[in-house]
């Protein structure tokens, strides 16, 4: 699963705009690591995880805030099956 994010930095006079981003804790990928916006795709995961996602100002370091997102385990895990009750004729 993936997740928009979107950061702006603002103010006034000469200032740089730009965004880093990492990944805290948790796991998962960013389509980038700077900008004003980047996807974020989850990891498969087997209990519910909270992943924390960091925004920083690139021309101010002691600016930034952090998301947390909660990957909930997915509803059919590859290779994970629970096949019981079935009637053999309904897979023809």
């Amino acid at each position: 699963a993936t997740s928009s994010l979107t950061a702006t930095v603002s103010g006034t006079g000469a200032f740089n705009a730009g965004v880093n981003w990492s990944i805290v804790s948790g796991g998962g990928s960013l389509s980038a690591s700077t900008g004003g916006s980047v996807t974020y795709t989850a990891p498969s995961v087997t209990v519910s995880t909270t992943v924390q996602i960091k925004a920083t100002a690139a021309g101010e370091v002691s600016i930034s805030k952090t998301v947390a997102i909660t990957v909930q385990i997915s509803t059919l895990q590859p290779g994970v099956w629970n096949v019981s009750n079935w009637n053999e004729a309904t897979w023809q």
